[in-house]
């Protein structure tokens, strides 16, 4: 058996979210030590780790809360990649680890960076997403695709003298940072200097990395794992800490049902970009050099 902090830790199941599934739901039911603790078996946590990669593939918790685990597991196993998708599919699962950075980079040298990311790097995203959760891809190739992918749009990130600096980076606890990455080099595009954080920061630190690169604006992404109330109630924080000619920018899953922060731009679309700038930064065109 495993405490809930364990729990949370291994399957990205924020442990708000375990307390609220618990109580509204009536799942998952928690055995209790000597000290009043939470603890659960191991056949509640792979029932929740099938609940986990369900909700990943766009399933409700309520929906999925209403099935059995049998039913559970076999909704699991009907899930299928878009045939649109099958020479992603093969890429993923069949290309040898050798070429997949030249594969890599002849997608983005015949589609531009812009198209890359959006007609390629996002479905590929996809499919490996689909893959990892119906076993099809181990975690050892779920890895080497990520690092190829991730290497060659860090590449992209050349420091501009010119345009609104902008610090990227994500909370404690957030693991997932392909997509931060993404909407760095497509606001990048956009004549942004954009500076990536790869480490997790606590809250309080994000106001001194935004002093430390005197940034213009920060960006920060919440993933499926983090719940959307401790994101809203994070991002309400930054928002009070930092001063008010800082914009903030958010994405991600975990802000896709549309909330409304005051005092934050929500793009949860990465071809929304491009549309966001302008709104954010109507003089951008204005700083980039003429020639």
């Amino acid at each position: 058996m495993i405490t809930i902090q364990q729990l949370s830790q291994e399957l990205g199941i924020g442990v708000d979210t375990l307390r609220v599934w618990e109580r509204r739901f009536g799942f998952p039911t928690p055995e209790r030590n000597t000290r009043g603790h939470r603890l659960y078996p191991p056949a509640q946590i792979d029932d929740l780790r099938i609940i986990k990669k369900l909700q990943n593939l766009g399933h409700r918790p309520k929906q999925l809360f209403a099935l059995t685990a049998a039913e559970r597991r076999a909704l699991l196993n009907q899930q299928h990649v878009d045939d649109r998708h099958h020479d992603l599919q093969q890429l993923v699962t069949t290309v040898a680890a050798a070429q997949l950075d030249k594969e890599l980079r002849t997608q983005l040298q015949q589609r531009g960076i812009e198209a890359f990311i959006l007609e390629f790097a996002v479905p590929l995203l996809e499919v490996m997403d689909r893959g990892w959760l119906t076993g099809k891809l181990s975690i050892a190739r779920e890895h080497l695709l990520s690092d190829c992918l991730a290497t060659i749009l860090k590449e992209q990130l050349v420091p501009r003298a010119y345009g609104p600096r902008i610090v990227f980076t994500t909370l404690s606890g957030e693991r997932h940072k392909l997509g931060l990455l993404l909407s760095a080099v497509l606001f990048h595009q956009q004549g942004c200097d954009c500076h990536l954080v790869m480490e997790e920061l606590p809250v309080a630190e994000v106001l001194s990395i935004v002093d430390f690169f005197a940034a213009d604006a920060v960006a920060l992404s919440f993933s499926i794992q983090i719940a959307p109330r401790q994101a809203k109630r994070d991002l309400a924080w930054l928002r009070k800490g930092l001063p008010s000619h800082i914009k903030m920018i958010a994405g991600g899953f975990a802000l896709r049902n549309g909330m409304h922060l005051p005092g934050i731009s929500v793009c949860t679309d990465l071809g929304q970009i491009s549309s966001l700038c302008a709104r954010e930064f109507p003089d951008l065109n204005l700083q980039k050099p003429t020639g």
